[in-house]
């Protein structure tokens, strides 16, 4: 049976409790722009900042749908001296 690829998020959701925060900032029509990459992000009611995954792993050079995408992400934050072209990503 395959993963429900959304669990995580609901997880993160119940965690913050009933009230679900808004983006106040951010469209998907506005994304971040450097260089020739884009990536969507929002503002959060919050302060906080989101970036949405699936732009992030274009940025990254890293396959959608890949099982090991978490981790590289993970891996990449963790070194922010590491290039996010770099082809040790791909």
């Amino acid at each position: 049976m395959r993963e429900d690829p959304c669990s995580e998020c609901r997880e993160e959701e119940e965690s913050v409790g009933e009230e679900m925060l808004r983006a106040k900032h951010g469209n998907p029509d506005n994304p971040l722009r450097i260089g020739d990459i884009e990536i969507e992000c929002y503002v959060l009611e919050n302060e906080q900042r989101v970036l949405v995954s699936s732009g992030l792993s274009k940025a990254l050079n890293l396959k959608t749908g890949q099982k090991t995408h978490p981790a590289k992400l993970q891996a990449f934050f963790k070194d922010p001296s590491s290039s996010p072209r770099s082809n040790t990503l791909g």
